[in-house]
């Protein structure tokens, strides 16, 4: 989920050929509820006025729990660390 419309989501997932739904948070609501829009600090404070998110993941288990929090991705290895904690 990002803070991008959903044409830019649907971009995206035409270049990557995913075959599952990216879910657009376009008022921030959801970013705000988890933490990842906002916040203190200066840095923080201008990032949610471009309507910048930071880049965390989120892993929800079956219960509809956080089972984990992963707050700085390895972008490149991303997939493997995800799976690694399923």
């Amino acid at each position: 989920m990002s803070t991008q419309g959903e044409e830019s989501h649907q971009k995206f997932t035409k270049k990557y050929n995913l075959n599952f739904p990216l879910l657009a948070d376009t008022d921030g609501s959801v970013g705000r509820a988890y933490g990842t829009l906002g916040g203190g600090g200066l840095v923080s404070k201008l990032k949610s006025a471009a309507g910048m998110a930071d880049r965390v993941t989120f892993i929800i288990d079956e219960n509809g729990r956080v089972a984990h929090v992963i707050s700085k991705p390895d972008v490149a290895n991303h997939a493997e660390e995800v799976l690694a904690l399923l």
